[in-house]
C-alpha cells in the first residue's frame, strides 16, 4: 500500500525507472514519462513507476489486470492516435494519470 507521508525524493530501488520518477513538491505528485522509443509497453512504465513511489518490489505489486486492462491502455495511449487522450485510474493506493504524451502523474491518495 502507499504510505500516507509526504517524501521530498522519490525513494530508491534497485531497477532503473528510479531515474524516470521525478518528485514535485508543490503539487506534491510523482511524474514519469514513457520513453516509446524503448520498446517497453506502456504499462510496464506504469507499474515500474508505482512501485518506486509506494517502495514495492514489483513483484509485491498487485497484477495490473486487476485494475485496468494492460493491452487495453497500451492501445488507447498511443502515441500515433490524433486524439489528446487522457486516462485515471486507481492502483496500488495510487491516483495514476496517463496522458497521450507519455506524462504520468502518480498521487498517493490520503496526500490529497
Amino acid at each position: 500500500m502507499c504510505p500516507t507521508t509526504t517524501r521530498e525524493t522519490p525513494p530508491s530501488t534497485d531497477f532503473d525507472a528510479t531515474a524516470r520518477v521525478k518528485y514535485d513538491p508543490q503539487t506534491n505528485t510523482y511524474h514519469a514519462r514513457h520513453e516509446w522509443e524503448t520498446g517497453d509497453p506502456l504499462h510496464v512504465t506504469v507499474v515500474e513507476s508505482v512501485a518506486v513511489v509506494t517502495e514495492t518490489e514489483l513483484t509485491e505489486l498487485q497484477a495490473l489486470y486487476s485494475t485496468i486492462d494492460p493491452e487495453a491502455l497500451d492501445a488507447v495511449v498511443d502515441p500515433n492516435r490524433r486524439a489528446d487522450v487522457q486516462i485515471e485510474f486507481q492502483f496500488e493506493g495510487c491516483l495514476v494519470r496517463i496522458e497521450s504524451s507519455g506524462e504520468i502523474t502518480i498521487e498517493i491518495d490520503g496526500d490529497r
